[in-house]
């Protein structure tokens, strides 16, 4: 029988090895955006879609405010307007862009989806559930606050902006700013009429925030840069593990 310390050590082994580190890498690349397809306009509402990887599709769940100018089945070609401003390192493309060629606008069914808000008190928290654990998500902005007028997100992760500038409604290429550290354990994004793109770097199933500031609306998607993969160190170790696991059970014959 083994000791109480070594059944520790060997349960302490086998859960790092099970919820150790995963592959993340921040490297240019394509990005896969999500494909919208249902939405509930509420201020508790909620909206679904998928988004297609090479490595299989992601189920999306998107529940907070839900404001009446959402897209689920194209409209208007908000992201398009200036496609240049939603990609930048390490994001090959938009969410209006073919992925597999960022030159060309991507397909109807995407290339204008998107979920908007007002934000205000009231509101809540607004969350993005993943069905299995994606890597560096990408958040494209439209119209974050007004001129005069700024509105925060406040994350629960921190997060890079990657690209901004001029879009739809205006703006400029600084209308976007980040503030590190908040109560919520991330960063905040304040936008003057901001639009562009941030990325959460790692892996991840969950993204949440709030929007304490009520402004006309602004709107978001979210795209990735793929499934996210257990890095080789956390594969070894749940192979010594496994081992351990094996060797524990031949004693016990």
């Amino acid at each position: 029988m083994l000791r109480t310390s070594s059944r520790l050590a060997f349960g302490f082994a086998l859960t790092v090895a099970v919820s150790g580190p995963l592959m993340s890498t921040a490297q240019a690349a394509p990005i896969f955006y999500t494909d919208w397809t249902s939405a509930t306009v509420a201020t508790a509402g909620s909206a679904s879609g998928t988004i297609l990887t090479p490595g299989g599709p992601v189920t999306v769940t998107y529940t907070g405010q839900v404001h009446s100018p959402t897209q689920t089945s194209c409209g208007a070609d908000f992201w398009n307007a200036n496609p240049a401003i939603y990609a930048g390192s390490p994001a090959d493309n938009g969410p209006g862009r073919d992925p597999n060629n960022p030159a060309v606008a991507s397909s109807a069914n995407l290339r204008c989806d998107m979920i908007s808000m007002t934000g205000g008190s009231g509101v809540g928290v607004s969350t993005f559930s993943f069905d299995r654990p994606i890597l560096n998500p990408i958040m494209s902005i439209l119209s974050l606050g007004q001129g005069g007028v700024g509105a925060e997100l406040i994350f629960d992760q921190s997060f890079t902006i990657i690209s901004q500038g001029n879009g739809w409604y205006g703006g400029s290429p600084t209308a976007l700013t980040k503030i590190e550290g908040n109560a919520r354990g991330g960063d905040t994004l304040k936008g003057f009429e901001g639009h562009g793109a941030i990325m959460f770097e790692g892996s991840f199933q969950t993204l949440t925030w709030t929007m304490p500031i009520f402004e006309n609306w602004y709107g978001f998607t979210i795209g990735v840069q793929g499934i996210a993969t257990p890095a080789p160190g956390a594969l070894a170790l749940f192979g010594v593990g496994a081992l351990g696991l094996l060797g524990l059970r031949r004693r016990k014959r």
